[in-house]
């Protein structure tokens, strides 16, 4: 088994209201699947999942480095918080969507669709592909929204900008990657010259063989 980490916090609402006794789960991101865990560094005394915090709301475990959705509560009063126990430094790889939504709309499918990111302290540097992109299904006049982060971007995080290299996509200007305050996902910005800028639409990908190369640098909450 892979070296334990610890955790420990309080059970708390979004308006941080300590919440005694709370039902708490942890669950694998890229899964959902519940994760195993641990009362002690040393794995000798396993920690039912879900488990229930202390009378104060505290509460503590050990698990292997990975990155998780914290669920407090339960029924209408459960809040998720996605909790990051990976060393920093870290490089791993995640697989994006391209959508024409936010979140609940309809997604690309691709050749190859992947992502890798390190993280450096509250700084994660992301580098998404995208090649063969089949836009069939999707919006045209709908921006491009790149979705599947491993992370929100902070609440602080001020408008960050990053490149972008394209095949087989109409351009009106220059391309740049943008992701603002507590986004889970990255735009496209197409800068015009002498003309108001625009956000990229699936309209401008040549469905098929479009191909989307991206970097972006931004902060995560601690």
């Amino acid at each position: 088994m892979a070296d334990l980490v610890g955790y420990r916090n309080w059970a708390v609402t979004s308006n941080g209201t300590i919440v005694p006794s709370a039902a708490v789960e942890v669950r694998i991101k890229s899964t959902a699947a519940l994760a195993v865990l641990h009362e002690d560094a040393g794995a000798v005394t396993p920690l039912v999942n879900p488990f229930t915090a202390e009378a104060d709301g505290s509460f503590e475990f050990f698990t292997v480095p990975d990155l998780y959705d914290l669920i407090v509560g339960t029924g209408l009063s459960q809040e998720t918080v996605p909790l990051n126990l990976m060393p920093e430094n870290s490089d791993l790889s995640f697989t994006p969507t391209l959508a024409d939504a936010a979140s609940g709309g309809n997604e690309a499918t691709a050749g190859t669709a992947s992502g890798r990111y390190a993280q450096n302290g509250r700084l994660i540097l992301m580098k998404l592909r995208f090649v063969n992109i089949d836009t069939t299904g999707l919006t045209g006049g709908n921006d491009i929204f790149l979705t599947g982060l491993p992370f929100i971007s902070a609440t602080s995080n001020p408008r960050t900008f990053g490149s972008v290299k394209t095949d087989n996509v109409a351009l009106a200007g220059t391309l740049i990657s943008e992701i603002q305050s507590e986004d889970s996902f990255i735009k496209i910005w197409d800068n015009q010259n002498a003309a108001a800028g625009a956000y990229l639409t699936v309209a401008a990908l040549t469905s098929g063989i479009a191909d989307i190369d991206l970097s972006i640098v931004y902060e995560v909450d601690a």
